[in-house]
């Protein structure tokens, strides 16, 4: 009975906290437990009906969260069907072809700002690169214009050909 008695003394503290008029006293605690009821100025609070006013604070934050769980799935169900709408449109854009604006070259994006940092390899890419092709020296010299030794006079060793 005595704790019984310290619980409500001060959960009637933690109440005289939170209302500004009401200023605790022993006598409102005798009061209190007298009638149950708590008078200030000619306005009476019911400590018991605050149960029941968070019952019913949460019973509407329950509701208010169900409505906003509604109205969202209402929501992505819409912006489902729309996304498939544009899928189809696009699907009928591709089928078409030259509707669609596409780039004029292939993959433009991957050729920006790329900048090699191995500088010994040999060339990795794909297209444009030739067949093994082993280059021998033409061994006649029949295109060089310069002949050597054409004379043995002094003077004229060389000859342009021109």
């Amino acid at each position: 009975m005595i704790n019984n008695l310290r619980v409500l003394k001060k959960e009637l503290k933690s109440f005289a906290k939170r209302v500004k008029n009401f200023k605790y006293t022993e006598s409102a605690l005798i009061t209190f437990l007298l009638t149950g009821l708590i008078e200030l100025t000619g306005v009476s609070f019911n400590l018991f009906s605050a149960e029941n006013e968070i019952q019913a604070q949460t019973k509407a934050i329950n509701t208010s969260i169900t409505s906003i769980k509604s109205d969202f799935r209402f929501a992505r169900h819409e912006n489902n069907k729309l996304l498939k709408k544009t899928n189809l449109e696009l699907v009928k854009l591709m089928e078409q072809g030259d509707h669609v604006v596409k780039s004029p070259w292939s993959s433009w994006q991957y050729g920006i700002n790329g900048f090699y940092n191995r500088w010994q390899g040999s060339y990795k890419g794909r297209g444009d690169k030739t067949a093994d092709y082993k280059y021998e020296r033409n061994k006649t010299m029949s295109k060089t214009k310069y002949e050597a030794y054409p004379h043995t006079f002094y003077g004229n060793t060389t000859e342009l050909g021109m």
